[in-house]
């Protein structure tokens, strides 16, 4: 009992004293700390994070405004969005594209949270057609020396509608259909664009003509018009000059703080990338010529296996390229029937005609595949000219073989054994027997008597009966 007292006494001490330490007691001192710790960290974070400014920086180079780059800018913006950038800057070079993937990127644009730079660059670049639109939504807008901007008058696409007096379809103003259609897309753009620069302080009256018109502007140029407000010579030095410029974003003032903010590159995915590249008109045409010439060989050729998956492919892939270009359906057409053409001519004997009139339906199709409305999207004739060389080399040399497969010798069945040679087994006066290929056949000499293990041909067969002639 008295040493337990006497080991106890100590904790009871230092209870004692703990407890008479009152608020200045250590775990009194520990339990204040981590509040004061806690607010330290969050304040010291946030200082950090305030410190810590990126710019989003988005590439369109040399692409065309179409359903996947309008997806890589959304989410680029959506990005930016998330990330609290200080800015997005969008490097755009681009001579224009479909209207309504360019207006769903300015839609976007305008109701952004986040301050957007449209910069056209590099050197060389322009921002035409859809790109003007892109470039007067943005917050700020700069381009490098030697680029330009301009040429948004919208082309019509499709064939001009029948009218007149006598089918009760007369136009108003003695103008035709296609001239008012043309006409009503123009005041529409002309009203999309005013809207959007007027509100940045651009010079709406050059917006208009832009659209009206097809005018366009150097970079020097579109500075002193006031369409930019800045020509950089680089990225690095457009953040310098737009530090400290203040834009309207959502009804809010902001003043861009980008001297001090590092820049964060937003690449296109690999699918995005691989969706641009066979959005390309050049390789749509090529996917479509693959899949064609696959699904042909495999049709003539069941069991091949290898081209009618490669050709299968191919197809879908050119289903989706057309699907994103403003295609003419003339042009499809044609080279579907050229393609019938020659695929006939293999089957029916033409001495090369149908061949030649698929060639030249091919061809006019490949000029035409493109809408002439998109004169930057159509197939080069370097790639025209070289597809349909190697289309006709490949249809010419199947109706090649065919007809040398028609006027080649018969070698099997009953016309097969006319031509071939053998011995008389005995002697025919005019009739006995002759070992040809391998067998015995009852023969008849058409040359009169022939002695035994005499060189005969055979001229003539009719059933199991051959008819022959010596050899001299």
């Amino acid at each position: 009992m008295h040493r337990a007292r006497r080991h106890t006494r100590p904790h009871t001490e230092q209870a004692r004293a703990f407890r008479e330490g009152g608020a200045h007691g250590p775990l009194f001192r520990f339990v204040g700390l981590v509040p004061a710790a806690i607010l330290l960290t969050t304040f010291s974070g946030s200082l950090l994070r305030s410190d810590t400014r990126t710019v989003n920086v988005i590439r369109l180079e040399d692409e065309v405004i179409n359903p996947v780059t309008a997806r890589y800018i959304l989410r680029g913006i959506d990005r930016s969005e998330k990330e609290g950038a200080e800015a997005l800057v969008l490097v755009l070079d681009t001579p224009g594209g479909l209207v309504t993937s360019m207006k769903e990127i300015v839609t976007r644009m305008v109701n952004s949270r986040v301050p957007i730079i449209v910069y056209v660059a590099p050197r060389g670049a322009i921002s035409g057609s859809a790109g003007v639109f892109i470039t007067m939504a943005s917050h700020v807008a700069a381009m490098a020396p030697e680029t330009s901007i301009g040429a948004a008058h919208p082309v019509s696409a499709g064939p001009e509608q029948p009218g007149g007096k006598e089918e009760g379809n007369e136009p108003a103003n003695g103008k035709s259909n296609r001239e008012v259609l043309d006409e009503k897309m123009t005041n529409i753009l002309v009203s999309m664009v005013k809207s959007v620069a007027k509100p940045r302080g651009r010079n709406i009256e050059w917006a208009e003509e832009a659209v009206r018109k097809s005018i366009a502007a150097t970079a020097e140029e579109a500075l002193k018009l006031k369409v930019v407000e800045y020509v950089a010579n680089s990225l690095t030095d457009l953040l310098k000059k737009a530090d400290g410029a203040t834009v309207q974003v959502m009804g809010e003032t902001r003043k861009l703080n980008l001297t001090s903010a590092s820049t964060q590159e937003i690449p296109m995915r690999w699918s995005e990338q691989f969706l641009a590249t066979i959005s390309n008109p050049q390789i749509a045409y090529i996917l479509m010529t693959i899949a064609m010439l696959g699904i042909v060989y495999e049709f003539m050729n069941p069991g091949a296996i290898f081209p009618g998956i490669v050709g299968g492919i191919s197809l879908l892939l050119a289903m989706f390229s057309l699907s994103m270009l403003p295609i003419n359906y003339a042009g499809v057409a044609l080279i579907l029937l050229g393609i019938g053409l020659m695929i006939a001519d293999i089957k029916v004997p033409s001495a090369g005609l149908l061949t030649v009139g698929g060639v030249i339906a091919f061809l006019l199709g490949s000029v035409m595949l493109v809408d002439p409305a998109y004169p930057f999207l159509r197939v080069p004739w370097r790639v025209i000219i070289p597809t349909v060389v190697i289309i006709a080399s490949f249809f010419a040399f199947c109706v090649g073989a065919g007809l040398k497969a028609q006027k080649a010798r018969v070698v099997t069945g009953q016309e097969g054994m006319v031509g071939l040679m053998g011995r008389t087994r005995t002697a025919m006066s005019p009739d006995g027997q002759v070992f040809v290929h391998g067998e015995l056949w009852g023969a008849q000499s058409l040359d009169g008597d022939i002695e035994k293990d005499a060189r005969v041909v055979v001229v003539e067969s009719e059933g199991l009966h051959l008819k022959v002639k010596r050899i001299q």
